[in-house]
């Protein structure tokens, strides 16, 4: 009998690979809900700090308790939802054993919801991918923005289920923004939501004499058959676990690092140069379009020839109910819905992309 314990979860999924500026942009702007996000540019210059933080000085989110009727009101779809950039997402529920709520970008109300909860709804959903311990799990969908929906019988079936069956309020983190400019605009609640006011948080960390990596270049035909693409695979995910060690601010990059092997083995990816880093970091309830902007500032210090390259790294909600484009989400032991964007020049971006186990997603 072994003394580990086991789990009956398969291991998370890791994209790696180069695209273009623009597919960057798509993964970007297909991953709905964003806790924080990090910038790094391999230089030391306030200026460049001060360009990534005009790009969101002013946006915010807020913190609401709302019923979900909130959401079916004329008002909140005629002004809000139908007009898109209207997210929402209930705060502090876990995917595995409560009951998620969370509107997307598009306008489509995800319920994700317990065995229990389900059996009581009376709402048509389909069986969830990641089954719990606890039993199984149903994934209702409801497009709150098709211009039939308030005319169908379905509307006066979910505004009952909303008054009677999930008639309690929840709290959420809601954002609406501009769908041209991308930046925030204001939400009128009812006077009953509670509702806070939130901007963003922004900070900004220069690591200064670490050991920076030369980073790996896209892929020619000679490297990807064989083993040219196994040594190509490995130094990219070297240089990922060197971003995490600079997310970490682990003391392992420091070029006068001298830990005894005995306790980290960790060596910098070679070549590599001591130098200086800025980072700038971004957390809240953070839109896609507003991830958006700080990509193209980031490219356009690349394309200027200011930085060598220029990285942003993303964290999802764990307990999100979707991760990209819409897709069914899972946690349990994991929950990753992560990406790693490094821009370069001549149109080249390294992609990192880490999906749970348990999501409907496929790369």
């Amino acid at each position: 009998m072994s003394v580990y314990p086991t789990f009956d979860q398969g291991a998370p999924k890791l994209h790696v690979g180069f695209q273009s500026h623009q597919h960057a942009l798509t993964v970007c702007k297909t991953h709905d809900f964003n806790n924080a996000v990090d910038i790094l540019l391999p230089i030391e210059d306030a200026q460049l700090f001060t360009s990534i933080k005009h790009a969101i000085e002013g946006d915010y989110f807020y913190k609401a308790t709302l019923p979900l009727s909130f959401f079916l009101e004329g008002a909140t779809m005629k002004n809000y939802v139908c007009q898109g950039g209207f997210t929402a997402l209930r705060c502090n529920a876990k995917i595995d054993t409560d009951d998620v709520f969370a509107l997307l970008p598009t306008g489509v109300l995800v319920l994700n919801v317990t065995k229990d909860t389900y059996e009581s709804l009376g709402l048509v959903g389909s069986h969830s991918q990641c089954a719990t311990e606890k039993g199984q799990r149903f994934d209702v969908r409801i497009d709150l923005s098709d211009p039939d929906f308030k005319k169908s019988r379905q509307f006066d079936r979910v505004k009952w289920c909303f008054s009677h069956t999930l008639a309690q309020p929840f709290e959420f983190y809601v954002s609406f923004v501009d769908a041209k400019t991308g930046k925030s605009q204001g939400v009128e609640f009812p006077s009953k939501a509670n509702a806070k006011h939130f901007p963003m948080q922004i900070q900004e960390t220069n690591m200064e004499n670490i050991l920076i990596p030369s980073l790996p270049s896209h892929p020619t035909s000679t490297d990807i058959p064989g083993p040219g693409r196994d040594i190509w695979r490995a130094d990219m995910l070297d240089t990922l676990e060197w971003f995490g060690m600079v997310a970490n601010e682990a003391t392992r990059i420091n070029s006068n690092d001298n830990v005894d092997p005995f306790y980290s083995v960790y060596a910098c990816p070679e070549p590599n140069s001591p130098g200086s880093l800025t980072r700038t970091s971004v957390g809240g309830f953070i839109h896609p379009s507003q991830i958006s902007s700080i990509i193209a500032t980031a490219i356009e210090q690349v394309d200027n020839g200011v930085v060598p390259w220029a990285a942003v790294m993303v964290w999802g909600f764990r307990d999100a109910p979707v991760s990209w484009r819409g897709m069914e989400h899972g946690c349990l032991l994991g929950g990753e819905n992560d990406y790693l964007l490094v821009f370069k020049p001549d149109n080249q971006c390294m992609l990192f992309q880490a999906v749970a186990s348990h999501d409907r997603f496929s790369i």
